[in-house]
């Protein structure tokens, strides 16, 4: 897939979430296969204003290109100023974030408000377009405010008249929030609206999701957000399924074993021992969240006091799952649909 100069080829993309897609997660991605990774996403406002804070979380290596920055804003003035200064970075892509149905943000009339201003949300990707200096612009979009009002045909036309060169639709309206099951068809009913790029987004937890997206919608590629947390895999899996024709199937052990290391290892070197303590803590659970004795780490994990005693809690719970010292039981599945459903596991129900 290219989108303007950028070709990612076949590859999925790594949504841009809020205290997740930090450096060691972006950089654990794409060492498993992903195309484009995103930055946490930033205020428009404060990057124009240069608030530190907001700074920080646009900064990235030249190792972990491609990479793209996603906005949340609903000034034009503001919006054409913060990407003058994002532009200075050197992204690969630029993103109007018109999907976040928190209602903090729907309240300052930004993320998913911006699909009842067509005219307005038209105006932003104009002046993004024409201020990125050939850096291509993305628009983020739900379907519309609820079902009897889904307007993503006009939006996704809108945005492609004005500049974009690609659009992500994440396939539910604005009331449904996550847990309602994804409407793809909508994917579809836009990618044969539009001649500029279409990547599908929604409840894609695995390969084979991402594949049946592909299929059902025509879509051009895929972005991952929750299927992504602990499951890194995903990408490479992905990538043999479609140069192959067969998934690998879930990662062994070892394998976990080795990457949930590594990426607890950039954790310490991004933030520190004390800052990385709980960041590391979250993402451990995320990749064993699938496994038997889940409720016996997260335990561990969450008494330890130490950055120290990490390594150690999970070499001695790989132990455990391969000499079978865990039961089987349904805590396992009662976690993975809690997680799903974005209720558990510092998922909060107001994260963008």
């Amino acid at each position: 897939m290219k989108i303007g100069s950028l070709n990612i080829g076949q590859k999925l993309i790594v949504a841009p979430m809020a205290e997740v897609t930090d450096a060691p997660f972006r950089k654990i991605s794409k060492k498993m296969g992903a195309g484009l990774t995103f930055t946490q996403m930033v205020s428009a406002d404060g990057v124009a204003r240069g608030h530190f804070q907001t700074l920080r979380l646009l900064t990235f290596s030249r190792e972990e290109k491609p990479i793209g920055v996603q906005m949340l804003g609903n000034d034009p003035e503001i919006i054409k100023d913060a990407v003058k200064e994002i532009i200075k970075l050197k992204p690969d892509v630029i993103d109007i974030n018109a999907g976040c149905p928190v209602k903090k943000v729907l309240s300052k009339n930004m993320g998913s408000a911006l699909l009842n201003s067509p005219h307005l949300l038209g105006k932003i990707i104009r002046q993004m377009a024409d201020s990125s200096n050939g850096v291509p612009i993305l628009a983020k979009m739900r379907l519309g405010k609820d079902r009897n009002n889904i307007n993503i045909l006009k939006n996704a036309k809108i945005a492609e008249e004005n500049g974009a060169s690609g659009i992500i639709v994440h396939a539910r309206t604005v009331d449904m929030q996550y847990s309602e099951p994804h409407l793809p068809e909508w994917i579809k009913k836009v990618k044969e609206s539009v001649s500029i790029p279409v990547i599908g987004n929604g409840s894609v937890f695995n390969p084979n999701d991402a594949v049946e997206m592909i299929k059902a919608t025509h879509c051009d590629s895929v972005i991952i957000a929750r299927g992504a947390l602990g499951n890194p895999f995903l990408f490479s899996r992905f990538n043999t399924l479609v140069e192959t024709g067969t998934d690998p199937g879930s990662p062994s052990i070892d394998l976990i074993e080795k990457i949930v290391l590594e990426h607890i290892e950039l954790i310490r070197k991004e933030y520190g021992k004390i800052l990385g303590l709980t960041k590391a803590k979250k993402n451990i659970i995320w990749y064993f969240k699938s496994l038997n004795g889940i409720n016996y780490l997260i335990s561990e994990i969450l008494s330890a006091a130490e950055f120290e005693q990490l390594p150690k809690i999970i070499n001695k719970h790989i132990e455990n799952l391969e000499i079978g010292k865990y039961p089987e039981n349904n805590k396992k599945i009662e976690i993975e649909e809690k997680f799903k459903q974005k209720i558990l596991f510092w998922l909060l129900h107001d994260e963008p």
